[in-house]
């Protein structure tokens, strides 16, 4: 999109754009993707409540539920 088509172009912040595909369906949609915007798999969606990150040698670290408050 070129600069100028919406705040969101040149307001100064960067955003990424996370969400979910199917398991079956990931490689699939990399294999199409024909945009210049890349789509990288950053990880998997297990059932649950609890929520992990895990590190470069797959250990699992504990995540709290956060947000930013706006005030």
């Amino acid at each position: 999109m070129p600069k100028g088509e919406g705040p969101e172009i040149d307001n100064g912040e960067d955003f990424e754009l996370l969400f979910t595909v199917p398991a079956a369906e990931a490689d699939p949609l990399q294999a199409q993707w024909t945009e210049a915007t890349r789509v990288t798999k950053i990880g998997t969606m297990q059932p649950g409540t609890k929520m992990y990150l895990l590190d470069e040698s797959g250990q699992r670290l504990p995540l709290k539920p956060e947000g930013f408050s706006h005030r």
